[in-house]
């Protein structure tokens, strides 16, 4: 959305919502199709729950897509707002519910609560009314340039996938915990950098 040229930014807008929106449903029900199966290879059954819930956070990917049109507008300030909301929700969220006793719930309804805040904040600040409006050119289009971000993202998802998988295999479920821990808090530390390296070098 924030290279193309089209004279109805509205409607450019909404044919990028839609298809982001498409994507992230599928993507949802294969994550909803393959939870069952990683608590079968870990042998936890512990871990179904979480991973269908995780699921939910998908299709709020979408609806922060409201986001890249103050992008494409250099308005850098309001992005960045809209764009920290994740992770500062994220951060206390997790914190909030820890300290209340909830262990690894915390993690995982901090994540949901800061993916959906950020989801509810681009949409209600949105300068276009979110429509479905679908166009096969538009989705060869994207594709075109898109996919090596596609690999990209599902590589680092592999990735942090086989490293939970071996140090369940090597440590134990509570080993595999404290990775899935160490990677949350990075992650969470990464989105705050991101937002202010990027409010600094827009």
């Amino acid at each position: 959305f924030i290279q193309q040229q089209e004279g109805d930014q509205i409607e450019a807008f909404q044919k990028a919502f839609t298809l982001e929106l498409i994507a992230s449903i599928l993507l949802m029900f294969g994550m909803l199709l393959v939870a069952p199966l990683l608590a079968l290879v870990y042998g936890e059954e512990e871990l179904l729950a979480p991973g269908l819930v995780i699921a939910a956070i998908l299709p709020a990917y979408a609806f922060q897509s409201p986001i890249w049109i103050h992008y494409r507008r250099m308005d850098f300030f309001r992005q960045r707002v809209l764009s920290a909301t994740d992770p500062l929700t994220s951060f206390v969220v997790t914190l909030a519910l820890a300290y209340a006793g909830l262990g690894y719930w915390s993690l995982v309804l901090g994540f949901v609560a800061g993916t959906w805040a950020a989801a509810v904040a681009a949409v209600v600040t949105s300068p276009y009314p979110l429509r479905l409006r679908y166009d096969p050119g538009t989705m060869r289009d994207y594709f075109s340039f898109s996919w090596p971000l596609v690999v990209a993202g599902a590589s680092g998802l592999l990735i942090g996938q086989l490293s939970v998988l071996f140090g369940d295999l090597a440590l134990g479920l509570a080993g595999a915990g404290a990775i899935t821990l160490a990677a949350t808090f990075a992650a969470y530390a990464d989105r705050v950098d991101t937002v202010i390296t990027q409010t600094i070098y827009p």
